[in-house]
């Protein structure tokens, strides 16, 4: 198999889109009014993308720990707060929507990575407030004032709807502490700390957390569930078809950073995204944070592909080889040709014909893509799981819904008419209850820690002295 850059696929995907689209509009059949609509397959993520694509560790399933430092000690976030999102156990959740109510005055986090990292990147996303953030790092649990936290970097400020990303060099600690400074109340999302951790290392632990988390479901009746995204990059799942945009970067909206986003083409009608959880999962709230003009979200959420799709997957496989064995033949209309590594070379479209699908597969005798076209009426025959209409002001929501279970989430969002919406998205989660003991969600300690550095099972527990103090008891009469 002949290796191919990442920048040939990304001009061949471009290329394929657009005679691709050009080719079936021009061959429309009478089977539907509407046009067919065309999905690009995403390629498969390979070892050295996941390996460099790293993991957002300020997370409660990596075993990270949450304290309020906004006085002169530390009053520990319980991780039961995490299935609201208005509350400060929100700030290290997988659910982009999640948002934390900030007034006028200082405000100090300190996150606990629960093992020491090489922390390069720190982000959140700012909605509604006005300000500024310094950040700090400790090898070592301290008092908020005390000299072992040194500054990562000089205060950033930050305005209205920003990705807030301060800048500084590298550095190597287990405590991480977000001093903001507000000017203007509002709201802020949940916080990212990205270091030596990659989601292919994430991904190792995966059949182990999957175990646990069984083992967590069925052995515990009274404990609390939180709230798990199953489509996360580093829960094996995949953006398996877009509608359009440079499909190879379509990781980037199931990564949990803030900071990548994907955007589809402006020419689209709908725009349309399937993504694969890898396994059934039950779940019961989707979110997204994105920006669009106005239009509508509809969700999908299923067992298996709709028939349509499955037959055009069942067919690839057979339809590769005898077009790679076709694609020495002189090339006529239904052939495009591609100049690839100093030659040009077929690159074969197929037609669309009688049949309501359509596929295209390999390049230069290569298997790196595929589209498939479902006719103009696929939608009417489904029915959403949730829908969502949106304005254009909107950038964030979250749709709480009965429990299901599903394989894959389909979303579909329709601009309003004449309105020239285009579609940007940042974050995609699809979330779920795992069942967590009194001592918190053990199978995110299990399978997520002890990665690297001193092992966090080894380390010793934070200081008692720095810790918030109890509160009073009350007063209580006596009888009279």
């Amino acid at each position: 198999m002949r290796s191919i850059t990442k920048f040939h696929k990304r001009f061949a995907i471009g290329l394929i889109s657009m005679v691709t689209l050009s080719l079936w509009a021009d061959t429309s059949t009478s089977n539907s009014d509407k046009s067919e609509l065309t999905l690009l397959e995403v390629p498969d993520v390979s070892k050295e993308e996941l390996l460099d694509k790293q993991k957002n560790l300020a997370r409660w399933h990596m075993g990270a720990t949450l304290y309020d430092a906004s006085e002169n000690f530390l009053s520990p976030v319980s991780w039961q707060e995490a299935d609201s999102t208005d509350t400060m156990g929100s700030l290290m959740t997988d659910d982009p929507t999640a948002s934390f109510d900030v007034k006028p005055g200082e405000y100090r986090f300190v996150v606990d990575l629960n093992d020491s990292f090489m922390v390069n990147r720190f982000n959140f996303k700012n909605f509604t407030s006005l300000g500024s953030v310094q950040l700090y790092y400790s090898p070592s649990l301290e008092a908020p004032d005390a000299s072992s936290w040194k500054s990562a970097a000089p205060a950033d400020k930050f305005g209205l709807n920003q990705v807030v990303s301060p800048k500084f060099k590298p550095f190597q600690a287990r405590y991480l502490m977000a001093h903001l400074v507000i000017d203007q109340a509002g709201v802020i999302g949940n916080m990212g700390a990205f270091g030596n951790l990659s989601v292919a290392e994430v991904r190792m632990r995966e059949q182990k957390r999957d175990e646990n988390i069984a083992a967590n479901t069925a052995s515990s009746t009274k404990s609390k569930p939180v709230k798990f995204n199953y489509a996360s990059a580093h829960a094996d799942s995949r953006v398996s078809y877009v509608s359009s945009g440079q499909a190879d970067y379509a990781m980037s909206m199931i990564d949990d950073d803030v900071e990548s986003f994907y955007d589809f083409d402006s020419s689209d009608q709908e725009n349309v995204v399937i993504v694969d959880l890898s396994d059934q999962r039950e779940v019961n709230s989707v979110s997204m944070l994105f920006e669009s003009g106005p239009g509508n979200f509809d969700f999908y959420v299923v067992n298996k592909l709709p028939d349509d799709v499955k037959d055009v997957l069942d067919r690839q496989e057979k339809d590769a080889a005898k077009k790679a064995d076709s694609s020495t033949t002189k090339a006529d209309d239904d052939m495009a040709m591609i100049f690839n590594r100093g030659q040009w070379e077929p690159l074969l479209l197929a037609q669309n014909g009688d049949d309501a699908l359509s596929s295209i597969v390999n390049f230069a005798g290569d298997a790196i893509f595929s589209t498939i076209s479902l006719p103009g009426d696929f939608f009417s025959e489904l029915s959403p799981t949730v829908e969502q209409k949106v304005d254009g002001s909107a950038e964030r929501f979250r749709i709480d819904f009965s429990n299901l279970t599903g394989r894959f989430l389909i979303i579909r969002f329709m601009p309003d008419p004449g309105s020239g919406a285009t579609l940007r998205i940042y974050e995609i989660s699809l979330m779920g209850d795992i069942i967590a003991d009194e001592d918190g969600p053990v199978e995110r300690i299990t399978a997520f820690s002890l990665f690297g550095g001193a092992g966090a099972a080894g380390l010793a527990p934070p200081p008692t002295q720095v810790l918030a103090p109890p509160a009073p008891p009350p007063n209580v009469r006596p009888p009279p």
